[in-house]
């Protein structure tokens, strides 16, 4: 049953490849089933690659795509992507939040965000931090949602692009924060916290921490996969 709304009802997400696990797709059932109103659909990894050459070729994020030597990389230009030409909503394979996302947010509102449990060591302004309920917190990168051309989206993927010379040809001790500053979760609370400094919060429902608790980090049997590959938090 579709609803009427600023977001778009579609829920999209990424995988490796489809072949999952029962008990992961179990769980990631009880997040369909808790929201009826949401299409879902799902590219794996040769249909990312297919949309992002089809559609953002032209585009020199296009080519910080093609050069990543991590997966995650690509996940996170392609969400970016792909909501910034549709709109909807994104949401990590191997994570969901137990609540009929239409619900955290009004019919009218063009962004849905949540803030995760990790901490950002760059703190906002004083004026914005006083205005956010969590300003010590990354925003959440593995679930939100906007409007078709969002200037979030659209300022994310313009901030990789200027980063990505900075980062290439570069040894990093700690991928994962490397990684984070680029394209993932610090990269986008920067754009989030300037979107928010210059618009203020009119038509922004922020989900508190983990869409207000019903977050979870990893659903049971996500970890097995037909293909083990070193996952970039473990990467040296």
């Amino acid at each position: 049953m579709a609803i009427e709304q600023s977001i778009p009802p579609v829920v999209y997400q990424t995988v490796k490849t489809k072949m999952l696990d029962d008990e992961h797709v179990a769980g990631i059932e009880r997040f369909r089933d808790l929201n009826p109103e949401l299409s879902f659909v799902v590219y794996d990894e040769p249909e990312t690659d297919s949309y992002m050459h089809d559609v953002w070729s032209k585009h020199p994020v296009y080519e910080v795509y093609q050069r990543a030597l991590f997966g995650q990389i690509k996940a996170d230009i392609f969400r970016l992507c792909v909501l910034n030409d549709r709109g909807g909503y994104y949401c990590d394979i191997n994570k969901a939040a137990y609540i009929n996302w239409p619900s955290l947010h009004e019919r009218e509102d063009h962004a849905l965000l949540s803030f995760d449990f990790v901490d950002y060591l760059s703190f906002p302004s004083v004026r914005l931090a006083g205005e956010l309920e969590f300003p010590h917190q990354l925003f959440a990168q593995w679930g939100f949602g906007f409007t078709p051309g969002h200037e979030i989206t659209s300022s994310a993927i313009e901030e990789i692009v200027q980063r990505a010379p900075f980062f290439t040809g570069t040894q990093f001790r700690d991928v994962r924060n490397a990684i984070f500053a680029l394209s993932a979760p610090a990269m986008l609370t920067d754009v989030i916290r300037s979107f928010l400094e210059s618009n203020g919060f009119s038509g922004v429902a922020i989900a508190g921490k983990y869409f207000h608790g019903t977050g979870v980090s990893r659903i049971p049997g996500s970890h097995r996969v037909p293909e083990k590959i070193v996952h970039y938090t473990q990467a040296r």
